[in-house]
């Protein structure tokens, strides 16, 4: 039997390497457009942080200010005034000096004199 000997006609197809590359293409163009949108939502949101970081820090210098007015010796004394108090420095015997571990540094004279007032009111409750 004779073979049918009709010529195949090649029809307009693409190499698979063609369309692999073109694929390719338009996915490295989505991975750009995606990364270039989130690039620019960071950077709004970069902005949008530091003018609220500078707005911040401007509240807090205010505020430092505003406490570091009050703290004056002036003002506390008109504070005191305002609301009835009267006070005055301690003696040296009422002040107790603590380390950094919160335990009181030896040898001060008000130590001395809670342990003197310590022994003599423990000798009238054993009396």
């Amino acid at each position: 039997m004779r073979k049918n000997c009709r010529r195949r006609v090649k029809t307009g197809t693409l190499a698979p390497a063609v369309v692999v590359c073109v694929i390719g293409l338009v996915l490295v163009a989505l991975g750009y457009w995606f990364l270039d949108t989130k690039c620019d939502q960071l950077g709004s949101e970069i902005k949008r942080d530091e003018i609220r970081l500078r707005k911040f820090t401007d509240e807090c210098q205010r505020e430092s200010a505003r406490w570091k007015q009050n703290l004056t010796p002036e003002k506390l004394n008109e504070a005191l005034m305002y609301h009835g108090l009267s006070m005055s420095r301690p003696k040296d015997d009422q002040i107790v000096r603590m380390d950094r571990r919160g335990v009181p540094i030896p040898g001060q004279r008000s130590l001395a004199k809670f342990a003197r007032n310590k022994q003599s009111s423990g000798n009238v409750a054993n009396k």
